[in-house]
């Protein structure tokens, strides 16, 4: 059976890293890597090439290939060229592999299986997830595609619902959300949880940031830190302990508002 990459409950994106100076670079790779933080994104629609800073950071940060997991998204894959596509980022950050390939697609992937195998048998990438298909079961003849892409604004809570009765005893992740923070300007939202977000000292961002990353489903979060003042803020939610009733009214509030 085909193992499972692990990956952190928050992914942090680079995209904030690109004109940062080498050193501060590093510095955010090891505390990233103190709070927990192992994953991260390191190409984008927005941003398809690696930036040199950062290959240059990590390959002089010191950090085990083993303790990170490095990803990579590719805008409206081919087959045609999709293997030339992932050696040359492979070649341009200095690693043999990425821990995870997501393709931003629409169309049926089924016509991408032939390189998937071929990325795969090859060792050139580990897991494979899709952007553009809501999350079920994937399979080709020697993995399944478990991992699914979405936004934060157009996630469906019951799409979390039904993850998180459907645990994989291997514990990977089955759903990768983009963090969107222009969501969360509802004045409808705020009303609601205003109470909750003064009793825990949290902003109305924070407050869902934090309900989502202790949510039990099997999900990681996109998110962004600077410095290490917001990677603190960052270890802080993920730790939060909540109160029962407080985490089923924000979501029964999250439910309704998309209903």
């Amino acid at each position: 059976m085909k193992e499972r990459t692990a990956f952190s409950r928050i992914i942090l994106s680079t995209l904030p890293w690109e004109r940062m100076q080498k050193g501060r670079i590093i510095r955010l790779l090891h505390e990233s890597v103190q709070i927990g933080s192992t994953s991260f994104i390191v190409s984008s629609p927005r941003q398809e090439e690696i930036p040199k800073a950062f290959a240059a950071a990590y390959s002089e940060s010191g950090l085990s290939r083993d303790e990170i997991q490095l990803i990579a998204e590719v805008a409206k894959p081919t087959a045609i060229g999709l293997e030339d596509r992932v050696d040359e980022l492979l070649r341009d950050l200095g690693t043999d592999y990425f821990d995870l390939l997501i393709l931003n697609t629409v169309a049926e992937p089924q016509a991408l299986v032939e390189v998937f195998e071929k990325l795969w048998n090859h060792a050139k990438v580990k897991e494979f997830g899709i952007r553009g298909l809501p999350p079920g079961p994937f399979h080709t003849s020697g993995f399944s595609i478990s991992i699914f892409c979405t936004s934060f604004e157009v996630l469906n809570m019951e799409q979390l619902d039904r993850l998180e009765s459907t645990q994989d005893e291997s514990g990977f992740i089955r759903l990768l959300i983009d963090w969107d923070e222009q969501w969360l300007n509802r004045s409808a939202l705020e009303a609601a949880l205003s109470e909750l977000c003064h009793k825990y000292g949290l902003s109305l961002q924070e407050l869902i940031k934090a309900w989502l990353l202790q949510h039990p489903a099997l999900l990681s979060i996109v998110l962004s830190a600077s410095n290490e003042r917001e990677m603190e803020q960052l270890r802080n939610l993920a730790g939060m302990q909540w109160n029962p009733f407080d985490w089923r009214k924000i979501k029964l509030t999250l439910t309704g508002s998309r209903s």
